[in-house]
């Protein structure tokens, strides 16, 4: 494979690997003996990350037949893959005995190590294009940045709270 299709091929792998971990992170820690705010918020976060892998596979869904990328950044593969690492983080996180708007911190911090992720391959390419769809990539992110910092502010001041979330 020449150069320039291994970069993008690696850069897309990286990306769909970072949002099935995301996903896989949020979906397997709702489903901890918690309580039924933490797992509400657990779960609203695994269906927005959920949404957003999806959106992410249309978008490459063209540029993966083009490559001939479709074993190599097969969703099923990258879960099987991503599975014990997601597993061992969750056991190094103790989220039952984190309170709730350290959870909102802790989903703030991986929003942005996605974003940084895709700003980097947007540095990494020279052609025009690839260099905008990571951008674009990097202002979704920046979105759920921005999302994320509103809810734990409407936390902070007790405008909303974890009970006015969609239960599980």
């Amino acid at each position: 494979m020449p150069e320039m299709k291994e970069q993008l091929a690696r850069a897309i792998e990286m990306s769909l690997t970072h949002e099935v971990e995301a996903e896989l992170l949020y979906s397997k820690a709702s489903q901890l003996d918690l309580d039924e705010d933490k797992k509400a918020t657990l779960t609203l976060l695994a269906k927005e990350e959920a949404k957003h892998l999806e959106d992410l596979q249309e978008q490459f869904e063209d540029l993966i037949e083009e490559l001939g990328l479709a074993e190599r950044v097969s969703i099923e593969a990258i879960m099987a893959d991503a599975l014990p690492r997601v597993e061992e983080k969750l056991g190094r996180m103790g989220l039952r005995d984190l309170p709730y708007r350290d959870i909102l911190e802790l989903a703030l911090k991986e929003e942005r190590r996605a974003k940084d992720l895709y700003m980097l391959n947007a540095s990494i390419f020279t052609q025009p294009e690839l260099k905008q769809f990571f951008v674009m990539l990097a202002k979704e992110e920046e979105e759920h940045i921005r999302t994320l910092k509103a809810l734990i502010h409407l936390v902070d001041k007790e405008i909303i709270s974890p009970e006015q979330f969609p239960k599980p």
